[in-house]
């Protein structure tokens, strides 16, 4: 506002200040046209409004710097926004991607080996005929394996992992389990045993299933699942 005021007060005045030159230029030409053509009062007069014009000149070119200064800081302020748009895109992009990756289940092959990596606990050195794979999920991991042993080793290995009751016969905790990822595998079906024994316990934040193909009274082929997490 006071701006405006300022802008105002300057043209009133140029405008009156060129309305008194004129009147004195003519008066003094009426007066005494030979001084006049002389100079002697007109000189200072033209001086006077070519000092004036030459400051309108100026207040032109300086309005129209402002105005070419307000059109480039948007051009630039407009180029900025799209820069950021576009990076902003991307970053999206890559984090709506990495969410992904994450979300992604993991599935592999887990050797005889690495099985206390998983468990904690090694596979006794006499087990035979082992496979085994993990399926993780976020936070979650099911460790599936199947092997054989001696139902004396069995027995030891089974209470290492916290289990203390007898296998009940007949029971099949793992028809519960329906995941694709592992029961796809033919080491893993146990739906055409005959003779069977199984059990479930679970430990903090790690659940366990066995099933115990008994049909070689010998030499049991044990499938088991350990879910953590």
């Amino acid at each position: 506002m006071a701006h405006s005021m300022t802008k105002r007060k300057r043209s009133i005045f140029l405008f009156t200040a060129r309305n008194h030159l004129a009147q004195v230029c003519s008066n003094a030409f009426i007066a005494s046209p030979v001084a006049t053509c002389q100079k002697r009062n007109c000189e200072p007069t033209s001086i006077l409004i070519k000092t004036i014009l030459q400051d309108d000149s100026r207040l032109m070119r300086n309005r129209l710097s402002k105005r070419r200064l307000i059109l480039r800081g948007a051009l630039i302020g407009l180029i900025i926004i799209v820069v950021l748009s576009g990076i902003g895109l991307f970053l999206l992009q890559s984090v709506v991607v990495s969410i992904g990756d994450v979300m992604a289940p993991a599935t592999g092959v887990i050797q005889k080996t690495d099985v206390k990596n998983y468990i904690g606990l090694s596979l006794p050195i006499e087990a035979t005929n082992f496979h085994g794979m993990y399926y993780a999920f976020l936070q979650s991991r099911i460790i599936a394996f199947s092997f054989q042993s001696s139902p004396k080793i069995l027995d030891s290995f089974l209470k290492q992992l916290g289990f203390k009751d007898a296998l009940k016969t007949g029971l099949n905790p793992l028809r519960e389990h329906q995941f694709p990822e592992i029961t796809k595998f033919d080491w893993r079906n146990t739906k055409n045993i005959s003779h069977f024994a199984g059990a479930s316990w679970t430990k903090p934040e790690t659940f366990y299933d066995v099933v115990v193909d008994t049909a070689d009274a010998q030499n049991y082929i044990v499938y088991m699942m350990v879910e953590q997490g």
